[in-house]
Order: C-alpha cells, then structure tokens, then sequence
C-alpha cells in the first residue's frame, strides 16, 4: 500500500498542478523538481522511510496500545523542533494547550485500545526506545518540510513537494526491492535473487487486492496534497491535531450508530483535546 501510493501521486500531482497553477506550468514543474537541487530532500525521504520500517519492528516488541501510547511524544519532539528550526515562540496559553493535547490523545489511545500493556513478550525496553525514536524521525522532517514551504523561495511548493515524493519512493522501493530479493532467493535457492525476480514478487504482492485495499491506496495518495497545504497555511501543531480529533469524531459517530456511551476515559480524552484546540488559538 505504502509503495502504491507514491506511485499514485505523480498523477494527483500533475492534476494539482494543473488545477492551482495552469496545465502549460506541468512539464516546467517536474522539469524544477529533477534539476533544482534533487538531492536536498534525500535524507527527509529517508526518514520517513525509516520511520515506516521502524513501526513494524517496534510492534514486534510491544503493544499496539503501548506503540499508540508512546507515539504521542512526536508532539513534544515537534514543538522543541519548531523553537529551534521556525524560531517559533509559544505563549504559556500555547504551552499549556500543548501538554492538554499530549495528555487527551494518551487518553484517547488508551480508550480506543482494548488493552493498554506495553509488553506482547519481545524486549519491551527495546521496542519503547525504537518508538521515541520513530517519533522522532516523524516530526524532524515534518517540521524542516514545513520550513522548506514556508521560506524557500525561488522554486515552487509543487516541485519540492514532487522531489520529496520521489525520495519516499526511492527509499521504500529500494526497501521492498532488497526484501522481495531475499524472499525470492530462499525460495529458489542463492541463484534466484536478481532485480527481475524482486520485481516480480513486488507486482505479485499486490494479488488479492479488494476495491477497499485500492480505495485506502487513494486516500494516502492524496496525502500529497493536503498534508503540504496544511503546513504551509497552518503548522505541525495543527497538523498534530488531526489524529487525536478523527478518533474522536468516529468515536462520536459510532456512539450515535450503536446507542452506546464510549469509555469514560474516552470523555477525558475528548475534553483536554477539545479544551487545548479551544486554549491554543486565543
């Protein structure tokens, strides 16, 4: 899926492109993206490529409430990295507003989880450093992404917001590439790894798909474009909301459709999240 949906967005791009700016402004943007700096965002794709390898290592060793749970220290990691990168001052209103959202979305995750123990029998130890650190590795390029929209002139949003496709691409591919070739030569033996044998069992991995499977293709796809448009017209804390607000609206929407009350802690969490978004824009 992670693969699919950057393949998917060079279209939704160009259709952006063609939308906001004009259709002759197409070829002159992806043109920019490949001969303006193309490397600048090399590392930026390979944190995020590191941190979607990283999530499946770390519920190798803990819980997915505990990983739920622990992820939430990315919205301290990006307000310290937006003091020190956007030179971003928060007020005591915004501060305050900031440890009531890290405590609403624990409080939320720890309501939508059916169990909140960290261990499922791996080093727990382990896998809670792997998710700090993969938190980490989120708001680092996030907040330096945001800064690159803000403040870089000269060169369209589009076409940093392509060359860092193309770096996310590279990365998971070179990934599922390297990891198909070792599935390809345990199976036929330690002649059978060849790049033609890794694609083959890249392209065979999407057998099976359902319309849905397609469908959530789609919706990560469009993550090209909404993400880059909330931080360059918001901020990472606004964007660090969205999380913590979708639970609580299909929490919302679930308690109409069943007629039944979510989890007190549900409550809590709802009224710290809703109380911080409340604090944060006075």
């Amino acid at each position: 899926v992670a693969l699919l949906s950057e393949v998917f967005k060079y279209p939704v791009l160009a259709i952006a492109v063609a939308t906001f700016e004009s259709p002759s402004a197409v070829l002159p943007t992806f043109r920019s993206a490949v001969t303006d700096a193309p490397f600048a965002l090399a590392w930026i794709g390979a944190a995020y490529a590191a941190q979607n390898l990283l999530y499946f290592v770390c519920l190798g060793h803990i819980s997915a409430a505990g990983y739920q749970v622990l992820s939430q220290s990315k919205l301290i990691f990006t307000a310290m990295l937006m003091r020190v990168l956007l030179g971003k001052r928060f007020t005591t209103n915004q501060t305050l507003a900031l440890t009531m959202l890290v405590v609403g979305a624990v409080a939320t995750q720890v309501a939508e989880s059916s169990s909140v123990s960290l261990g499922i029998g791996g080093n727990a130890l382990l896998g809670c450093g792997l998710t700090v650190l993969s938190a980490l590795l989120s708001a680092l390029p996030n907040v330096f992404y945001e800064r690159l929209l803000k403040k870089k002139e000269g060169q369209s949003e589009w076409a940093v917001n392509i060359q860092l496709t193309s770096w996310i691409l590279f990365w998971i591919l070179l990934n599922t590439l390297v990891s198909t070739g070792r599935i390809a030569a345990s199976s036929y033996g330690a002649g059978g790894w060849s790049v033609v044998a890794a694609w083959s069992a890249c392209v065979a991995s999407v057998d099976g798909f359902t319309p849905m499977v397609w469908f959530i293709c789609f919706l990560k796809t469009l993550n090209c474009v909404i993400i880059p448009a909330c931080l360059k017209y918001g901020d990472n804390i606004l964007y660090g909301y969205a999380k913590p607000v979708s639970i609580i609206l299909t929490c919302m929407s679930t308690a109409a459709i069943t007629s039944s009350l979510p989890p007190p802690m549900m409550f809590v969490g709802i009224a710290m999240v809703l109380g911080s978004m409340a604090l944060y824009g006075k």
